[in-house]
């Protein structure tokens, strides 16, 4: 269960970094 819980926390953490990657070729 917690390696789950760290998997998905790791994921949403991409994700974010994702984001910020898009908002930085969007400018």
């Amino acid at each position: 269960m917690k390696f789950k819980y760290i998997l998905v926390f790791v994921k949403l953490k991409y994700l974010r970094v994702g984001e910020q990657d898009i908002v930085s070729l969007d400018c």
